[in-house]
């Protein structure tokens, strides 16, 4: 028969450790996930542009050429200024 408190042993992973370690997986995961989702709104975007009319499919193309344009200049800035 058991005796609380006599020769127990505290269970190693408790429920703090559980939400530390989906914090961690979860901030490692964002930013791909963010990407992943924006990916698929971007092809959906173009399809629906495409569907209505050429000119608005390669407008929408180009405008996501140049958002990915400035990502890569600013990120490039970014990295030269760092010490």
């Amino acid at each position: 028969m058991r005796v609380p408190g006599q020769g127990e042993e505290e269970p190693s992973f408790r429920w703090a450790d559980i939400f530390h370690l989906t914090k961690a997986i979860f901030s490692i995961l964002f930013w791909p996930l963010v990407a992943l989702l924006a990916l698929m709104i971007a092809i959906g975007g173009v399809t629906v542009a495409f569907s209505v009319h050429w000119v608005w499919g390669v407008t929408a193309m180009a405008l996501i050429g140049v958002g990915v344009a400035v990502w890569g200049w600013l990120d490039a800035n970014r990295r030269s200024r760092e010490p």
